[in-house]
């Protein structure tokens, strides 16, 4: 079977319900879902860990998978096999990916936890050029999130794909990073120390608006920082993941708390529809088909 347009990709790895957050591991699984959200098929990666990230390769139409704990990338072919990575990866604890239009992958290492980052391979924003194998690693700063071992969770090019924007779980900063010119530049907006929200998933729309995941629901910041509007969402903990959809009219809000995806439109908030992976503390990444 192959991915079609529009077709969706999760990140629902077959965890134990009732385990330490902190080192979530089981069989790395994906559902494929068709664009209504009904399921096609589950792939399973061959790692055991838990697989955060997912993203479609533009140009070639792979898949590819992000598991931190098994510090592994894997590659799904647009049939849905398995199959090896074109060039080796480094066993870092890449957690978020993000591709370019050129067919460029930006990655992220998700956290510390057992990290020995080492001389070899310092920074945790790094540019991986499919073609060559080139990977390039930047030391961006990152924020360090509620618990301070997170570092790079959740990211985002924006439209003109000069900058990545990116977070880590549950903190404070959306940090921006420029990688034409390899600089640290302002953060794009700093929550305030009271506000219960906190900095998960994100993605910008065309105009440049970003999107967010706040953990207790989403919200529509401007290309500058300045907050649209909250969506009204069910205000319960989990709301961690975020992806426009390809449209760009509505966008999927994943919560990892509780296993349910909704799709709303990106101007009224309006519920579009739903999904639920039937799994507590799995739900992770998601992206879909161009």
């Amino acid at each position: 079977m192959k991915f079609v347009r529009n077709d969706i990709v999760i990140a629902a790895s077959d965890v134990p319900g009732d385990v330490d957050l902190r080192n979530l591991h089981g069989p790395g699984r994906l559902q494929h879902l068709g664009a209504d959200l009904t399921l096609k098929r589950e792939l399973w990666t061959g790692t055991d860990g838990l697989v955060i990230g997912v993203a479609f390769d533009p140009r070639r139409g792979d898949l590819y998978c992000a598991d931190a704990q098994a510090r592994t990338v894997v590659r799904f072919d647009s049939r849905g096999v398995r199959v090896p990575l074109s060039h080796p990866l480094p066993p870092r604890k890449f957690g978020t990916l993000e591709f370019a239009t050129d067919g460029q992958c930006y990655l992220g290492v998700h956290n510390r936890l057992g990290e020995d980052v080492g001389v070899r391979h310092p920074g945790h924003l790094a540019r991986w050029n499919l073609d060559t194998g080139e990977l390039l690693f930047w030391p961006a700063d990152i924020d360090g999130g509620k618990h301070r071992f997170h570092c790079i969770t959740h990211m985002s090019l924006t439209p003109d794909e000069e900058v990545v924007c990116y977070v880590s779980e549950n903190g404070r900063r959306v940090l921006r990073f420029n990688v034409v010119t390899e600089q640290q530049l302002n953060d794009m907006l700093v929550l305030a120390d009271d506000d219960p929200r906190g900095t998960f998933g994100l993605d910008h729309l065309p105009d440049g608006r970003l999107l967010m995941a706040t953990g207790i629901g989403a919200s529509l910041f401007s290309a500058d920082g300045m907050e649209i509007r909250r969506y009204d969402v069910d205000e319960r903990r989990g709301w961690s993941r975020l992806k426009l959809a390809r449209d760009s009219t509505s966008f999927f809000l994943n919560n990892f708390l509780d296993g349910t995806i909704e799709k709303r439109s990106v101007e009224s908030g309006e519920l579009l529809a739903t999904h639920g992976i039937g799994q507590k503390h799995a739900l992770c990444g998601l992206d879909q088909c161009p």
